[in-house]
């Protein structure tokens, strides 16, 4: 009895000295003050609302971003300015790409603090500043129409009127500049221009009609894909205009002002909720 009575103590000691090891090896204590909160950016991704200058209009378009952010807003702002970094599809002419100080948000108004001479550019005039206004306006109040945006320009509580649009005034979100998508039709052919110009051509490829898939295969139209943007210097187009003819829709595909590109129309379809590319003269000088 007294023998197990030992045995007993023994591995109640060596339970003892294993947890006490444990505890000395593994228990970290926590940092100091401010604790790190940044959040990894790897496998994170966040979706907004981006409202970029078009043909007379606002186009918009959901973006995605790597970065989680803290703050809503912060999450809007770095989602938009973004969109001038991309290396695909140079929207920084679509955009109001300018430098922010600071961001103050109330329940009521956002105050956006920046310097006058980040709106000197020379794509800026009197008959397209205000769309560039909106746009920014518009993606930061996307989700908080109720918020009138004011820009502070140097610091000063009074601001210079620019190109014709009086700085003083709140910006409130306006719908009546959007672009009408039309059954989804110009989401569908910016998607597809995105995969062709990502390289996704297997993609693109199905969104082709059956009859013109049938002419070629993917390896043919790849090789057209990959042309097609080469000789449009990787240039993204502006906007894609819609109009419906019939039971069918042609697509302008605009590629901005000061581009070299011309307008180019294209025929698409929607059959039983698909989307489908059945016309495009462009895309056909490619294929080998």
């Amino acid at each position: 009895m007294k023998k197990a009575r030992n045995y007993f103590l023994i591995l109640i000691l060596m339970f003892l000295m294993i947890n006490i090891y444990f505890y000395l090896n593994f228990h970290k204590p926590y940092p100091l003050e401010p604790y790190d909160l940044s959040v990894v950016d790897d496998h994170r991704y966040m979706s907004y609302p981006v409202y970029f200058v078009g043909d007379d209009r606002l186009v918009k378009s959901r973006e995605y971003i790597e970065v989680i952010w803290r703050d809503d807003q912060e999450n809007v702002q770095d989602v938009y300015f973004a969109q001038a970094k991309l290396p695909i599809e140079g929207r920084s002419i679509q955009i109001l790409n300018i430098s922010i100080d600071k961001l103050t948000v109330t329940p009521e108004h956002i105050y956006i603090y920046t310097q006058l001479s980040s709106f000197r550019d020379a794509r800026y005039n009197r008959d397209n500043f205000y769309l560039y206004l909106m746009s920014f306006v518009n993606t930061l109040t996307e989700n908080s129409k109720e918020k009138t945006v004011y820009f502070i320009l140097d610091g000063r509580i009074s601001s210079p009127e620019l190109y014709g649009v009086d700085m003083n005034q709140g910006f409130s979100y306006d719908l009546s500049l959007v672009a009408e998508d039309k059954d989804k039709v110009a989401k569908n052919m910016r998607q597809f221009f995105r995969e062709m110009y990502l390289q996704d051509y297997e993609r693109a490829y199905k969104k082709l009609s059956r009859e013109i898939r049938e002419s070629h295969r993917i390896a043919g139209y790849a090789k057209a894909f990959e042309s097609y943007v080469y000789n449009r210097n990787n240039d993204f187009p502006w906007d894609f205009i819609v109009e419906k003819n019939q039971d069918k829709y042609s697509v302008t595909v605009h590629f901005g002002p000061e581009s070299n590109y011309p307008d180019e129309v294209w025929g698409v379809d929607i059959v039983d909720g698909i989307f489908i590319v059945d016309y495009f003269p462009e895309l056909l000088n490619y294929l080998p």
